[in-house]
């Protein structure tokens, strides 16, 4: 029995062999150009999502700084986050020949940490006139060439409340919410009101 079926099958094999064929090649052709397809289209995605990681990291590390004045080659440098104000001077080319050295000496504090964002001043001889009297660097001020100033991120309590309309609890909240990264932070965060502001903005720095 088997034998007389076997032409039979033989004979619709025959008939619809090419019909079989075309359809499982372009089966074939409709998966390889579906996973070329997804490859393309998810690799660009991922080219991406690596690179924002890569800036995010960067930004995290590293703090970029404004150097200017007698320096051998000012401008903007971007230094590790755990930099100081030495690692920004050195990346500057180091003090030019002009630079009030007995200045730098006695104002200027080289360990300092550096802050994204902040900008670093050396004078030039004579260039702080001699009747300003000259107020010896503590660890929240910085001397410069038209006063000084107080760092919001590094002074001290007594040092905050001697500022016009700064009493104690104000002067703990801005050492709570350190660091900043601009003295417009203490408007929106709502540290201090408009009209204190406006009287001390002069005078706060966040380098």
């Amino acid at each position: 029995m088997a034998e007389e079926e076997a032409p039979g099958q033989v004979a619709i094999w025959e008939q619809y062999k090419l019909p079989f064929l075309i359809l499982a090649f372009g089966l074939l052709i409709l998966i390889v150009g579906l996973r070329i397809f997804l490859y393309y289209h998810s690799k660009p995605q991922l080219s991406f999502s690596a690179s924002e990681s890569t800036a995010s990291a960067q930004m995290a590390t590293s703090v970029t700084v404004d150097i200017s004045g007698a320096v051998e080659k000012p401008g903007l440098y971007t230094l590790p986050s755990d930099s100081r104000v030495q690692d920004a001077l050195d990346k500057a080319g180091g003090l030019s020949s002009q630079a009030d050295q007995e200045w730098v000496g006695r104002q200027l504090n080289l360990a300092q940490k550096l802050t994204d964002g902040s900008k670093l001043y050396i004078p030039k001889k004579n260039e702080i006139r001699s009747t300003k009297a000259e107020t010896p660097q503590v660890a929240g001020t910085v001397v410069t060439a038209t006063g000084t100033s107080v760092n919001i991120n590094t002074a001290s309590e007594k040092e905050l409340e001697s500022l016009p309309g700064i009493g104690e609890v104000t002067a703990a909240k801005i050492i709570s919410n350190r660091p900043y990264q601009s003295v417009d932070e203490l408007l929106s965060k709502k540290i201090l009101n408009k009209t204190t502001f406006e009287k001390n903005k002069g005078v706060l720095v966040t380098y």
